[in-house]
């Protein structure tokens, strides 16, 4: 088990780090109801490098998590599938 923790505030900048639109990546808001598509303008190749990063730093595979690609799109729900398998 590798019981490794990623704090709400570590989670948003690697969101804001990866926004397509980098001029408004300081003044958009990043919250629990976010949506990467919707609100954030993410495209595939944003959400690649976000999986990435986010897979290399932590050490996890994004494919051990059950419907994870459901899980992509409303920050909190990202947020709690990375906490499962951070927690794995």
């Amino acid at each position: 088990m590798k019981n490794i923790e990623m704090s709400w505030e570590h989670f948003e900048k690697l969101v804001r780090d990866h926004v397509p639109d980098r001029e408004a990546a300081d003044r958009i808001t990043i919250d629990q109801e976010t949506s990467l598509f919707r609100d954030l303008k993410y495209d595939s190749i944003a959400v690649v490098e976000l999986l990435s990063v986010i897979e290399e730093e932590y050490g996890i595979d994004f494919t051990d998590l059950p419907n994870f690609m459901e899980k992509l799109d409303r920050c909190s729900d990202f947020y709690q599938g990375l906490q499962e398998l951070l927690c794995r």
